[in-house]
């Protein structure tokens, strides 16, 4: 009966329609309200995990400043930022700031692994080289012997001596003849030890009395049992 009354009515508005109407603008302006708030709100998320509730923000060389929602300004080192959004997703043209951002940091990445692998490489090679420059040299030292002439022995059996270490003690020692040279005026034995079967080698001068060869029973100094590589005995 009132929504016939409120029909038929033209001089002045229906009472409901105005109170819907009323509810409509007040919701549309709270949406509108909360709409503008929300893109207004942008959330900064720090390295540690932490996120800053801004107004507004800018980006410096070093910085990332921004207004806190109680209008109290603050920055944080662009190293320490991680992402910024708002309420209802990423700021406009902030996309391409955070894709520079990562780009930047995977290239630095990149330098990094870049770099690491060459000093790698760089190591590999001078290791190389070093391996290969002992071994050459360590031939050298095997192949070339400067200043040394080689002595041939006169007997083919084992000689039997006193043998006086660095160290003054003294041992007896029986070994069988397999080469021998001098080097700077010292007299160089080598032999295989009976006693032990390894090979050594003797110095002249740390050899006491005479040498005995134990197969014909002969005794002379160490230097007669070996004459040059010519034949000519010492």
């Amino acid at each position: 009966m009132y929504m016939k009354k409120c029909a038929n009515k033209g001089d002045s508005p229906c009472p409901h329609k105005l109170l819907l109407q009323s509810v409509f603008m007040v919701l549309v302006l709270a949406f509108s309200c909360y709409a503008d708030g929300a893109e207004e709100m942008y959330i900064i998320t720090t390295r540690d995990g932490s996120e800053i509730i801004v107004k507004n923000y800018k980006f410096t060389e070093e910085h990332v400043e921004f207004m806190t929602k109680n209008d109290l300004p603050g920055f944080i080192k662009r190293k320490d930022f991680v992402k910024i959004s708002n309420m209802v997703g990423v700021p406009p043209g902030e996309t391409t700031q955070r894709e520079t951002i990562e780009s930047e940091k995977k290239r630095e990445m990149m330098i990094w692994l870049v770099s690491a692998a060459v000093l790698f490489v760089l190591y590999i090679v001078f290791m190389v080289y070093v391996i290969r420059k002992k071994k050459d040299k360590g031939q050298e030292e095997v192949d070339v012997y400067y200043g040394r002439a080689e002595k041939e022995p006169v007997t083919q059996g084992h000689l039997a001596f006193q043998y006086r270490h660095s160290l003054g003690r003294k041992s007896d020692w029986i070994i069988e003849v397999r080469n021998a040279y001098e080097e700077d005026g010292t007299l160089f034995v080598e032999g295989i030890a009976t006693a032990t079967g390894k090979r050594k080698t003797f110095r002249a001068d740390r050899i006491d009395g005479l040498v005995t060869d134990v197969s014909s029973g002969r005794k002379a100094p160490i230097h007669k049992f070996f004459s040059n590589a010519d034949g000519q005995d010492e």
